[in-house]
């Protein structure tokens, strides 16, 4: 709690930085030169960060890493090519990660990581989930749906049918990419939502 970990999308290329929570300036992570980086997340100790890295414009050309925040290492996680978005567990043993169609680069499901024996785990195979998050406990897996049945979801890590948390069907979102959604330390859904408005205005022109 005590340092604040975020990314600056720019145009032309995104950066991960760490800054105090109190004070201070940001201080810039380069921890994979090689590649675009992008959507970091602390491990349950703050030892440890894990993001995401692709070539630019090609979502399926790239993986998952790790960096310790200590020594500056960095390491790949196995079998990752084509990840999005890693989230890690509450108890630092999983890490779960968007799936990506290769064809067409669209999220098709989730998928979990173990740590510890290094396998991957196929949770759930359905298109346009965004966002996951761990429950406080790690039991649930939550996720925003974003298709004809917008929703957020939550779905058991020891597998089971998804279930519907809230229905979405009239929230307009909003977000840095059009949408958003975390938890809060109770578990509730936290989403962005436009409350704007739109006119249309008709102007009479006279000549003088």
């Amino acid at each position: 709690g005590k340092q604040i970990l975020f990314e600056d999308a720019a145009p032309s290329v995104t950066d991960i930085y760490i800054v105090l929570a109190d004070s201070g300036s940001p201080r810039l992570l380069q921890p994979a030169a090689d590649m675009e980086t992008s959507d970091p997340d602390w491990s349950a100790d703050g030892k440890k960060i894990v993001f995401e890295t692709h070539v630019t414009g090609r979502l399926d050309e790239g993986g998952l890493r790790v960096l310790d925040v200590a020594t500056g290492q960095v390491s790949t996680v196995p079998g990752s090519t084509g990840m999005l978005s890693p989230r890690w567990s509450p108890d630092g043993r999983k890490i779960a990660a968007l799936q990506v169609d290769v064809s067409s680069t669209i999220p098709s499901g989730l998928t979990i990581f173990d740590t510890e024996s290094e396998r991957w785990t196929t949770l759930l195979k359905r298109d346009r989930v965004q966002y996951p998050a761990f429950s406080s406990d790690g039991q649930f897996l939550y996720y925003l749906l974003l298709d004809s049945d917008q929703s957020v979801y939550r779905v058991r890590l020891k597998g089971g049918e998804p279930e519907r948390v809230v229905d979405l069907k009239d929230w307009h979102m909003t977000g840095y990419t059009s949408y958003w959604m975390g938890l809060d330390p109770t578990d509730a859904p936290l989403l962005l939502r436009d409350n704007s408005t739109s006119d249309l205005y008709a102007l009479t022109l006279e000549e003088k």
